[in-house]
């Protein structure tokens, strides 16, 4: 009996050691951790495997890895954004400050273009204004305002710079694309020069206005004879007034007579080419001589009642091609100089 109870107690001691070794070995492969309270509570003890750390440090390094990939995956959007944004930005302040930039060119322009055309309609009313002064046919020299239309907002200008053509008037400038309206011009007006001094030269000197100051005492045409008193062709107009009223020459010309003939007393006859003449017959003085050039308006005679007269007064007349014709016919505005 003793053998046995000793064999049970050498198996039971064998029992203890393994048990201690295993609890030993299960010390060694984790950690303890003691939570020691301040007052009176009992030690709390909390054990943790190496196996536990482990995995939980693996899982905070890949929980930080992550976190790091996408913190910095992140931040580098926000500075791609932030950069883009920056250039945007950038971009539309420029774009703002050449917009104002064509802007104020354009307006240069369109107040470039309002100029001119108000210079070329001021030229027009002065070119119809010669036209019409000087009698020249109006439909011959049609004015610029009638062949071409200047561009400016007034003619429905219309240059916001969307389009390239607005852009390449922008680009070349008003001067430009505006200088040929003005050279047009120009060269119509040079062209009209000629014409209008010859037509100018031609009315200074066509015998269109009366040589004196007076009233009309015997119109042009038949009347009665103021001696015999029978009918008679009046082949001028009488205009009569004190003695030695100024007459004047009533167009620029030559004479090509001066002195006494007959029943006109002292007469001056004048040229003024174009096949016109004037006469101014009973004159108390002539003051120009047969070869004289005389002006239009210019003093030639004093005012008589020489030869067969009743009075004095200038009797004026106007020839065409050698014919008598009623100077009244010819005679221009008497508000014009």
């Amino acid at each position: 009996m003793k053998f046995l109870e000793d064999r049970q107690e050498v198996i039971m001691k064998f029992r203890r050691k393994k048990e201690n070794s295993h609890l030993a070995e299960k010390d060694k492969k984790q950690f303890t951790i003691m939570l020691i309270p301040h007052g009176k509570g009992k030690p709390k003890s909390l054990g943790i495997s190496l196996k536990t750390m482990f995995l939980t440090g693996m899982g905070l390094v890949m929980t930080l890895g992550f976190l790091t990939f996408f913190s910095t995956y992140y931040f580098q959007e926000y500075r791609s954004t932030h950069d883009a944004l920056d250039i945007a930005k950038e971009v539309r302040e420029e774009v703002i400050v050449e917009n104002q930039r064509q802007r104020e060119e354009i307006e240069a322009l369109e107040g470039y273009a309002m100029d001119v055309e108000k210079e070329v309609s001021d030229l027009a009313d002065l070119q119809k204004e010669i036209i019409e002064l000087v009698g020249l046919d109006s439909e011959a020299y049609a004015t610029l305002e009638t062949k071409t239309a200047p561009v400016t907002r007034s003619r429905n200008l219309n240059i916001d710079g969307s389009n390239p053509l607005d852009r390449q008037i922008v680009q070349q400038g008003g001067e430009d694309l505006l200088a040929p309206l003005i050279e047009q011009r120009k060269t119509e007006m040079t062209s009209l020069i000629p014409e209008v001094e010859d037509q100018i030269e031609y009315l200074d000197a066509k015998p269109n206005v009366l040589p004196a100051e007076g009233r009309i005492t015997s119109p042009f045409g038949e009347r009665r004879d103021p001696f015999n008193r029978t009918l008679r062709q009046h082949n001028g107009v009488d205009i009569a007034n004190d003695f030695n009223t100024p007459i004047h020459a009533a167009g620029t010309g030559v004479v090509t007579f001066s002195g006494y003939q007959g029943s006109y007393g002292r007469v001056i006859v004048i040229s003024h080419g174009n096949g016109y003449e004037s006469l101014y017959a009973h004159n108390q003085k002539n003051l120009v001589s047969e070869g004289d050039r005389v002006e239009k308006h210019e003093e030639i005679a004093k005012m008589g009642s020489s030869g067969r007269s009743t009075g004095p007064h200038v009797h004026f007349e106007v020839r065409e091609n050698g014919t008598p014709i009623d100077p009244k016919s010819i005679l221009r505005d008497e508000n014009e100089n």
